[in-house]
């Protein structure tokens, strides 16, 4: 096991045992939450999400860009426990239960995309930045960016070729 900037990870580049830490450590937060609902407005719940827990599900999120989906779903279900705490529920006419909040929140798969696609587009954009020399960008005629040969899905889940694959499909489009 290695632990490298708070994330715990194994020679095969597993973070299953990071993922397990941190839904332990949101959960518990979560109890938090729960306590304090009682006082505080859903706009202040939400706030506290936002910086107690939500900040450790989403911390090195380029990292996770292409999270296993049993991963994935851990996190949302866990996202989803806040939801509910937050918002609670309430029963339709046809005694369905719905949520009683205002808006819709994004999924944290969502949020990372978006987040990692942030950060590629200020490497590509910006000559100065310390990943843009590494040199591995090229942009064909249509401007696209030319990805290397990739043989296994474990290559083409990385934070470059994941990003480049999506602005790829963001330019066709």
């Amino acid at each position: 096991m290695i632990k490298l900037l708070g994330i715990t990870f194994n020679e095969r580049m597993c973070f299953d045992e990071y993922f397990n830490a941190v839904i332990t450590k949101a959960s518990q937060r979560l109890h938090f939450l729960r306590l304090l609902k009682k006082n505080l407005t859903k706009q202040q719940l939400w706030n506290i999400y936002n910086s107690l827990i939500r900040s450790i599900l989403e911390y090195a999120a380029p990292i996770f860009i292409a999270l296993p989906s049993y991963l994935c779903d851990r996190l949302e279900k866990l996202q989803n426990r806040a939801h509910n705490i937050i918002c609670g529920y309430t029963l339709n006419d046809n005694y369905h239960r719905e949520r009683n909040c205002d808006g819709v929140v994004k999924t944290l798969k969502d949020r990372r995309i978006e987040l990692s696609l942030k950060l590629f587009k200020s490497v590509i954009n910006n000559e100065l930045h310390p990943l843009a020399k590494l040199d591995i960008l090229v942009r064909n005629d249509r401007g696209t960016l030319i990805l290397p040969h990739i043989r296994t899905k474990k290559y083409r889940d990385t934070f470059f070729n994941a990003c480049t694959i999506l602005i790829n499909d963001m330019i066709v489009d």
